[in-house]
This record gives structure tokens, C-alpha cells and sequence, in this order.
């Protein structure tokens, strides 16, 4: 399709320009805000040479396109060529902000979309030199591979990305609200200082107004804390630069925001972890010693929710103990099946869009998750459509009951949340504990895809009507 032609028929989706009361350019979309949301027009998603995904919520009629530079010149378009109005960064406050519905999930997902194509490139990384190191061990057998230089370069390489995730989450998140940048790198990157490092891996012992601070780092690191300090620094910046003498606005913001935001994140999320370390743990382990079917079906439909918050690490100890003391954890596979259940509803985002670019991000999300990097289809794919986010946690849940019923075991503890790669460590001589381990991790990659494709098909033709 043309450009004229794309613009075109979203004038007629939007129920012609007189329709349009404004527009907004976002990454990939375009945001129509409409006069009478009756009059929208969507006959136009029938012919099979439009592309674009639409979300109608109240007055906003939200139009994802194929990529940003395309998003760009229809937004210019409207703009310039129809006299749309543009809805300036200024207008936080009128009418049409306060109708704009708002999406935690699509926030985190548009936020952690920049950031595909470095983590995809780094995942793919990971997962070659995975491949290499198995083939490695299965044809040599030497251990010396991983003591390379250039493998340990290339790992090094692979992780960077994700060790660096909190400020480059924290710099898209700025983008996105067009705040200042650099106090979010800075916030973002406080964990990365050496005296707060030795805090959070345990080497010292740290207490804020009384609250200690928790020796977990993935707790401090994980996306949804990251991108709440950064909301709460362009809050108060806003804030502080509406108000302040002009020869403080800045520089008086960057400050305030740094000194109030960083000792305020420290010491919530010291209450939080304090409250996961002497409960959480706790109320799992009793469920898996009470009712173990029931405690890996619910850990394997919630380890996602687990991770995204940064307190997975509170099942650890239970997978030691487990090991250490019956020699096999019955909590270690529902990592795996958790994380299948992402992969399938990502594979069905791509088999129902019609995008070239969603389609390509979601098959690559896909297949990096079942190799053992979950993050692209978790926040950059699933989130952006609730429907996939939600089928994943129940196709998560289904296989991971699968798992409980058949006792399917690991007895030793792998590196990450699980890919096919390492499915060997399933393989117990005399049992069929692999076999199950294959059935269930196929069954919830199944059922999130096929329930996601469904999902998705019933509310394109709502949609339509």
C-alpha cells in the first residue's frame, strides 16, 4: 500500500477529517482522537492490503502501524496536508488527556519496544553460543571451551544488555514521557555504583531510616520499579519546573528528583523485599510441602508475574532445599513451562498479525524464549496485546498442572528459566520423567498459542461490527 493510500483510509476509518478532533504521534502509533467515536468507519479492515492493528477505547482510536518512520510520515500527514490538530507535549492537562485510557501493560510493553532489537541481537548471541557449547560437550567433551577468550568475549558481549537493563529501561521510559534523560540513566544506574553493589549482593549490610536494605539485585533491577521512579522523577520535575524561579528550573528538578526519588526507591523496595523474604518464600514452601500438584500449576501460571516484579528469587531457596534434601526439585520445571507458555502466545501474535514488523519481532521473540531468553515476548510482544500476556499465564498454568500430576523433576539446577536446550537435564534412567517433561512443556505452549489465536480472531471481528 501507498502512502496516500494508507493516509487516505485512515481519514475514512476515522470517519472522515471533521471527524478528527486531534492526533498524536507515539513510536509506531498514531492516536486519533474523535469527535463521535460513532462515526468511525472500520469497512476498511477488510481489504487485505491494510495492515494496521486498531485499538477503538472511548474517543482514542489508537493505530499501530509497520514501523516508526511510516507512524512519522502519516502523523506529518494529518498534520500538515488535512489541518489535523497535533496535540502538543504541553497539553498534559485538557480535555483530551484526561479521555486517554491507560494500559499498564501497553505502557511497559511501548517502553521495552526500542530496546528489542539489542536484546534480540544479544539473545541470539546467548543462544549460538549455547548451541556450540552442547555440541561442544556432545561431540568433545571439553570442559576448556568456556575458559576461551573469545567465547568468554561474546558471552560478556550477550549479557551486557540485560546487566545494563534498569538504565536502559530507565532512558526509554524518559523518552516516552519527555523527561530529562539523564536524571533517569542516573537513577537507573545507582545499583551500578560499587558501594550500592556490595549492599545489594549481601557483601554489607545497609539500613535506611531503619529498614534494611535487601541483598537481592534482581529485585532492584526489574522494569516495573525502574519505570515507577522514573514516572515519580517526571512527575516532580514537571512539577518543580512549574513552579520554581527560572533560575533554578533544571538543574533544581535534577536535584530534588534524585535526593527525594533514590532514598524513597531504596527503602520501599527494602520493605517490600523484607516482606517476600519473610513471608512469601514461606507461604509457597508450605503449599508445595501440602499440596504440590496445586503449588507447581499456580507457581508455573504466576513465575512470569514473579520475574516481571523482580522477586523470583524468592523460590530459590525452595529449589535448594529440594535438591539438597530429596535429591530433585518438583519447583525447578515450572520455570520451563512458564516461559513455553510465552513463547507459544508470542508465536500466535505473529501468525494472527498482519505487520510485517510485528510479525518478524514476535517469531524471533518466540524462538529466543524457547532458548532461554524470555524478556522480548514477555514485555515487547505479550504485553502489547493483553490477550497473549493473559493466555500465557493460563497455558502456563495448564501445563504446569500437567507437570504436577506426572511428578516431573530436575536434579540439577540450570542457569536460567529453562529452553529446549536444556531439556537432557529432565532425562532420569528408568523413568519417563522426560517424556512428561516434553508433554507438559508442549501442552503449554499449545494451549497459550491456540488460545491467544482465538482470542485474538474473536476480538478483530468485535472489532469490525
Amino acid at each position: 500500500m501507498n502512502h496516500r493510500q494508507l493516509v487516505s483510509d485512515i481519514v475514512q476509518i476515522a470517519g472522515g477529517e471533521d471527524n478528527i478532533r486531534g492526533v498524536e504521534h507515539e513510536l509506531t502509533a498514531i492516536t486519533l482522537v474523535l469527535k463521535d467515536r460513532t462515526q468511525a468507519d472500520f469497512s476498511i479492515l477488510s481489504a487485505q492490503q491494510f495492515t494496521a492493528n486498531i485499538h477503538l477505547e472511548g474517543e482514542r482510536c489508537r493505530i499501530e502501524l509497520e514501523s516508526e518512520s511510516v507512524a512519522l510520515d502519516v502523523f506529518n500527514t494529518l498534520t500538515g496536508s488535512y489541518y489535523v490538530h497535533k496535540i502538543e507535549d504541553g497539553e498534559q492537562e485538557t480535555k483530551l488527556e484526561a479521555k486517554r485510557s491507560f494500559s499498564v501493560l501497553h505502557f511497559i510493553s511501548d517502553v521495552f519496544r526500542p530496546l528489542l532489537p539489542v536484546i534480540l541481537g544479544a539473545g541470539l548471541i546467548k543462544v549460538i553460543l549455547g548451541i556450540i557449547l552442547l555440541l561442544n560437550q556432545l561431540i568433545s567433551d571439553d570442559p576448556m571451551l568456556m575458559d576461551e577468550p573469545i567465547f568468554n568475549l561474546l558471552s560478556m558481549i550477550a549479557n551486557t544488555p540485560v546487566y545494563l537493563l534498569p538504565i536502559l529501561i530507565a532512558v526509554s521510559t524518559a523518552y516516552r514521557l519527555r523527561s530529562n534523560m539523564y536524571v533517569a540513566a542516573t537513577i537507573g544506574g545507582f545499583m551500578f555504583y560499587p558501594e550500592v553493589t556490595m549492599w545489594l549482593n549481601g557483601e554489607k549490610t545497609a539500613r535506611l531510616f531503619g529498614v534494611e536494605i535487601i541483598s537481592q539485585p534482581s529485585l532492584y533491577s526489574s522494569v516495573p520499579w525502574v519505570i515507577l521512579a522514573v514516572i515519580a522523577s517526571a512527575y516532580l520535575e514537571r512539577k518543580i519546573n512549574s513552579r520554581a524561579p527560572r533560575a533554578f528550573q533544571g538543574i533544581g528538578a535534577s536535584i530534588l528528583s534524585l535526593v527525594i526519588l533514590v532514598p524513597l526507591m531504596l527503602l520501599f523496595l527494602g520493605i517490600v523485599g523484607t516482606f517476600v523474604d519473610d513471608h512469601v518464600g514461606e507461604w509457597i514452601s508450605s503449599l508445595v510441602e501440602s499440596a504440590p500438584v496445586l503449588a507447581v500449576m499456580l507457581i508455573a501460571a504466576f513465575f512470569s508475574l514473579l520475574m516481571i516484579a523482580g522477586v523470583q528469587y524468592c523460590i530459590v531457596p525452595i529449589i535448594i532445599y529440594e535438591i539438597t534434601s530429596a535429591g530433585y526439585s518438583i519447583v525447578l520445571p515450572t520455570m520451563f513451562v512458564a516461559m513455553f507458555g510465552h513463547a507459544g502466545a508470542a508465536l500466535a501474535v505473529a501468525l494472527r498479525s498482519r505487520r510485517g514488523e510485528t510479525k518478524r519481532t514476535a517469531v524471533w521473540s518466540s524462538v529466543v524464549a524457547l532458548l532461554g531468553v524470555p524478556e522480548p515476548a514477555i514485555y515487547a510482544v505479550n504485553m502489547s496485546k493483553r490477550i497473549a500476556f493473559y493466555s500465557a499465564l493460563l497455558g502456563g498454568g495448564i501445563g504446569g498442572l500437567y507437570m504436577g500430576l506426572t511428578s516431573v523433576s530436575i536434579s540439577v539446577i540450570s542457569g536460567g528459566f529453562g529452553s529446549l536446550l536444556e531439556i537432557p537435564l529432565f532425562i532420569e534412567e528408568g523413568s519417563l520423567n522426560v517424556l512428561h517433561a516434553c508433554i507438559g512443556l508442549a501442552v503449554s505452549f499449545v494451549v497459550a498459542g491456540a488460545l491467544t489465536y482465538w482470542l485474538t480472531g474473536r476480538q478483530s471481528k468485535s472489532v469490525k461490527r
